[in-house]
């Protein structure tokens, strides 16, 4: 009788003790009170201190242990800004913001975020340059910013060397596509139409990839030569850009025009 009392006892003192990582919680109370929580659609019960957000299942999070790995609070009417505090979760390896009404930028800490696979922030308000610090983020495979009004150039994409799935459509980038890009090997998709992007198509992209699917380069600046190796990519639209003539083919990629070549040649 007292063994089987005796590991009751144990079992109760272990489940009120086993509790999400402090430092982790209060990282989520940060947040919660940031993305003003009391009028998510949604809220945590934050008001119940003795709540916790592994053992209780708070929406939207997932533990392993008592440790976060995974944040995902899509069209939950999340506002205000992020903060930096997320960076305290650093186990965390899938974060989904997406279809909320979020505004600022991303801050520079995010970089620290290097368990990250999987990062969603896309159809929000966010603005501002996305971070140099992001390229830090090697184990990225994932990547959703579209649909926001991030400007600045694509370099914080340099050291994603995992990315399968890259998606910056509807923004307000410029610049050139990193050379680096072409070097992807795990890329899958990747979408950067309706932005300001300039310069050329890297020349590994189409050749360097294992499985590309799909390319959607629409509605940019993006001058040169279109390359062949995108003839063989199964969706391909490079439409409203300023290619120079000769395009491959009509089978290969959709393009509107080519402009001659010569500085002041007119779009044919």
């Amino acid at each position: 009788m007292k063994v089987v009392l005796l590991f009751v006892f144990l079992i109760c003192f272990s489940h009120l003790h086993a509790q999400t990582n402090p430092i982790q919680k209060q990282a989520l109370l940060d947040f919660f009170n940031g993305t003003n929580g009391a009028k998510w659609i949604n809220p945590w019960p934050v008001g119940n201190a003795t709540s916790d957000p592994c053992l209780d299942n708070w929406l939207g999070i997932k533990c392993t242990g008592y440790n976060i790995f995974s944040l995902s609070l899509q069209g939950n009417s999340l506002s205000g800004t992020l903060p930096e505090s997320l960076t305290q979760i650093s186990t965390l390896q899938f974060l989904y913001l997406s279809r909320n009404q979020i505004t600022g930028s991303i801050p520079q800490s995010y970089g620290k975020l290097v368990s990250l696979v999987q990062l969603g922030l896309d159809q929000n308000f966010l603005t501002g340059t996305v971070p140099s610090s992001l390229s830090n983020l090697f184990n990225l495979q994932s990547l959703f910013f579209q649909d926001n009004q991030f400007t600045g150039s694509l370099d914080f994409l340099a050291g994603m060397q995992n990315i399968q799935y890259l998606y910056l459509s509807r923004n307000r980038l410029s610049g050139t596509i990193p050379a680096v890009v072409g070097n992807f090997r795990n890329l899958q998709q990747i979408g950067l139409d309706t932005n300001l992007v300039s310069g050329t198509i890297p020349s590994g992209l189409g050749v360097n990839q294992n499985a590309l699917q799909a390319v959607y380069f629409q509605n940019n600046q993006i001058t040169g030569i279109l390359p062949r190796s995108l003839c063989s990519v199964g969706i391909c639209d490079a439409s409203g850009n300023a290619f120079s003539c000769p395009l491959p083919g009509p089978s290969c990629c959709k393009v509107s025009a080519c402009a001659p070549s010569g500085p002041s040649s007119p779009l044919i």
